[in-house]
């Protein structure tokens, strides 16, 4: 990944991983941790990398800065909840063309929450209401929820239209930005199960 101060390019700094370290478990899974690591850490320090004669360029004039696995994996246990997000909100403003749920709800704002929550503001085709639908943006245990623009964007298309989102719990306070605040934390974060102690039996009869 190159990042460059000069519009035209013709100098920049190369963050470089090694591709076995973006791997767990067989499946590629750091590759927001790295887009993390370069924005919050390389991105403002170019002018020293820039100025470092230890470091070699490359064919393009990219000075090369090696990432290491430990650097990679600090990354990965403090990862951020922003890009996620944004892949969230471009799916919504971009998922087709036009995006294939217009006529089911229309993505029109969002406002960053405390306790890293983001209320998201929908447009119901029809009727033209506008809903706040709020969900967290982290884990309880403070990792970042990823997979968002996979799944919620489909998720409220079917309760919009089935008419279920009406019956999920609402946050009792005025927004002057929309009509009714939705609570999605169980659908985003659902609770783990719970299971009975070990050793106890539950009686099922």
């Amino acid at each position: 990944m190159a990042l460059s101060m000069d519009e035209r390019m013709t100098t920049g700094v190369a963050a470089e991983f090694a591709l076995p370290d973006l791997v767990r478990d067989g499946r590629l899974v750091g590759v927001g941790a790295a887009v993390d690591l370069i924005r919050t850490t390389f991105a403002v320090g170019l002018e020293q990398y820039l100025v470092t004669s230890t470091l070699v360029r490359d064919s393009h004039h990219n000075v090369i800065v090696p990432v290491s696995a430990a650097q990679l994996a600090e990354s990965m246990e403090a990862d951020v909840p922003d890009l996620g997000l944004f892949q969230l909100f471009s799916q919504f403003a971009h998922g087709g063309d036009p995006p294939w749920f217009t006529d089911v709800y229309e993505f029109t704002g969002f406002m960053l929450q405390p306790n890293d929550r983001c209320r998201i503001y929908l447009r119901v085709g029809g009727n033209g209401e506008v809903h706040g639908i709020d969900i967290p943006l982290t884990h309880a245990d403070g990792r970042a929820i990823y997979g968002l623009a996979g799944s919620l964007v489909q998720e409220l298309a079917t309760l919009v239209r089935v008419g279920d989102l009406s019956i999920q719990p609402k946050i009792d306070r005025h927004d002057d930005y929309c009509g009714t605040v939705f609570d999605m934390s169980e659908w985003v974060d659902p609770p783990a199960p719970a299971f009975p102690p070990s050793g106890v039996v539950s009686d099922s009869s």
